[in-house]
């Protein structure tokens, strides 16, 4: 796909104390697995845009195979001068691509591949994934709109450009709030940094682990549990509150399963892939056989 990804990384990461774009995060760190979620969608050109700490960053991802630009005034210029930086170092045979931020390591590979997917098969100028009625990350502009974004001028924002095209903007509803995470201060580190969900049983595993990873497990298999449940009731009556109550369910156990799938190792992910697929196939069915139903009490 002739689609590139601009990765945001030039902030001064002043709320959060410290380069946050190098933070640990889970094997990597937070801008490595930023790279790597992007890489694992299938996109092959990608740019990174610099700025403070920049010797410490450019030195970290000179193992990945990407492009490099060094945002010189990042100290006093907002997102959109870094954005205008990326767009003018686009490849000619790239149709569209992708604004991401370097400080969203738990965005997962399934949303930017559907952003592009729908990019493709819809052709829309703009796509962007919400959560809630809210706009996340990354979304995607075609290459049709590049000019208007370069001739902008602060204090001109994105936010103002996406709301004055709106009626153009293809929205895609992702089913968990990942989107719109990023991480700003030590407090956002702490709360959404892997923990260690699962480890192999070892004697030298402290029992500190072992009550986590108990009950991360414990969660989890509570919420298929639940999501069974929900999903007889939904099939017994097909209401609108069984419905709803499925719904919830699901997008619990999509949470512990992202959470536990961080920490395992390629082929457990790759398994756990396939039970979130099939956990999300299952409940597309049950809302397909909902819409055919007319609701009760109505």
């Amino acid at each position: 796909m002739n689609i590139s990804a601009i990765i945001l990384a030039a902030g001064q990461s002043k709320r959060m104390g410290q380069p946050k774009m190098l933070l640990p995060w889970g094997n990597t760190t937070v801008l490595g697995k930023v790279i790597e979620t992007i890489e694992n969608a299938g996109i092959e050109d990608i740019l990174v845009i610099t700025g403070g700490a920049r010797d410490a960053v450019e030195k970290l991802i000179t193992n990945y195979q990407l492009r490099i630009i060094h945002n010189q005034d990042y100290a006093n210029s907002e997102m959109l001068e870094s954005i205008q930086l990326g767009l003018q170092g686009q490849k000619p045979e790239a149709q569209a691509t992708l604004i991401c931020l370097g400080d969203q390591p738990q965005v997962e590979e399934r949303s930017v591949r559907i952003v592009c997917e729908m990019f493709l098969a819809k052709k829309s100028s703009i796509v962007v994934p919400s959560y809630q009625m809210r706009r996340g990350h990354p979304w995607l502009i075609a290459r049709e709109l590049w000019g208007e974004v370069l001739q902008m001028r602060a204090p001109e924002s994105m936010r103002e450009f996406l709301n004055k095209h709106g009626d153009e903007i293809f929205y895609i509803e992702i089913e968990s709030p990942n989107i719109l995470q990023d991480l700003d201060t030590p407090e956002d580190y702490l709360k959404y940094k892997p923990q260690r969900a699962i480890v192999k049983l070892r004697k030298e595993v402290a029992m500190s682990d072992l009550t986590l990873i108990a009950e991360d497990i414990l969660n989890a298999m509570q919420a298929v549990e639940d999501a069974h449940k929900a999903a007889e009731e939904l099939r017994a009556k097909t209401d609108h509150a069984a419905f709803d109550a499925f719904r919830a369910k699901m997008l619990e156990l999509q949470d512990h399963l992202s959470k536990l799938k961080m920490v395992l190792d390629n082929e457990e992910a790759f398994a756990m892939d396939e039970l979130m697929d099939a956990m999300s196939k299952v409940y597309s069915g049950h809302r397909a056989d909902y819409r055919r139903t007319p609701r009760m009490n109505e």
